[in-house]
């Protein structure tokens, strides 16, 4: 194929030549391939533009080291558009890898289909930032995740949410690709765009043609990690003493106060008698914290419980409670 383009900067007439035959291609790889065959007959009005400054041109959009001069706002949107046609890679970065804008109603969750073999050597830590909106949530979720050949590894999966909205998000195998599955079952409408960080083990054909869908996890569905967020702790559960029984669990939160939640079995009552212990690293920095619980048996008085900056939380002797009634409650200790 032969083009003939005229100036490419400075003529309004040699820029919209090559735009017209830019356009002819399907894709700009198609472009550049031409580009780089030389089928080109330059008419450039003294610039001094050749075949060699082309060459030059193309090896420094194959390194991606591009610098853009100029206006950004003096770029014509209609004629940028065409470099939306493939994913556009800057070094390691795959910008708008998919970009939604879901209208209606998605009631089975909301999966993103990759086209990340699962089947592919070790991919290192590989990072997607998840932008937009979910129903009247906004989202900003920088999302990691590590897979080894033909799994992933759940320790290295976890997320961080800008903005505390912490949706449940579960990466799986489907049909021998890698998903992304928001299972909250219902959102009126959704916009999505997903940018990517990864190792140089991928591929260009990883980040393309990816699918966003009203679907549920397939139950079929292999390797299912559900996401950890690095700003939302897990709650860890404490070991009981004394005859107690239930559960009794403790976290730090963001701002690095201790909390509790509790269901529990009243065991042995007497005077500071421990319920259970906390780690070091979970303790109140006073030397005691008054804990309030409810109790759902028969019998007077409001359960108190104490914890100090020991670690024990210890029953209050005189709260009115009796072994085998049933006690729940939360708390912040500080």
């Amino acid at each position: 194929m032969s083009l003939e383009l005229q100036t490419i900067v400075g003529s309004e007439t040699g820029r919209n030549a090559f735009y017209k035959a830019r356009d002819n291609f399907t894709t700009i790889q198609a472009f550049l391939n031409t580009l780089k065959a030389g089928n080109i007959r330059f008419d450039n009005e003294g610039t001094g533009l050749t075949a060699e400054d082309v060459q030059a041109a193309i090896v420094e959009l194959q390194n991606q080291n591009i610098v853009l001069e100029g206006q950004i706002d003096n770029l014509d949107a209609n004629k940028a558009d065409k470099l939306g046609i493939d994913v556009i890679k800057i070094k390691q970065q795959y910008k708008s890898v998919i970009s939604v804008n879901i209208l209606g109603t998605y009631n089975n969750g909301i999966k993103i289909k990759t086209k990340i073999p699962f089947s592919a050597p070790m991919l290192h830590a590989s990072t997607l930032v998840i932008q937009g909106s979910l129903a009247d949530s906004n989202v900003f979720i920088v999302l990691q995740f590590y897979k080894s050949a033909n799994s992933l590894n759940a320790t290295y999966c976890k997320a961080t949410s800008i903005n505390n909205f912490t949706p449940e998000i579960k990466l799986a195998n489907e049909n021998g690709y890698l998903v992304i599955e928001f299972t909250t079952k219902t959102f009126n409408y959704a916009s999505l765009n997903v940018d990517a960080f990864v190792s140089s083990q991928f591929t260009a054909a990883y980040m393309k043609e990816w699918e966003v869908v009203n679907e549920e996890l397939s139950l079929t569905a292999e390797n299912v990690v559900t996401i950890k967020y690095t700003n939302n702790p897990d709650w860890i559960t404490a070991t009981l003493q004394s005859a107690w029984t239930g559960t009794l669990q403790y976290r730090k939160n963001q701002i690095g106060q201790i909390e509790i939640k509790f269901d529990l079995t009243a065991g042995t009552i007497t005077a500071s008698t421990n319920v259970t212990n906390l780690p070091v690293d979970y303790r109140p920095s006073n030397l005691y914290s008054i804990i309030f619980g409810y109790k759902t048996a028969n019998g007077t008085g409001i359960p108190i419980f104490w914890a100090s900056n020991s670690g024990n939380i210890a029953m209050n002797a005189s709260s009115g409670v009796s072994t085998g009634d049933r006690i729940v409650g939360s708390a912040v200790l500080c």
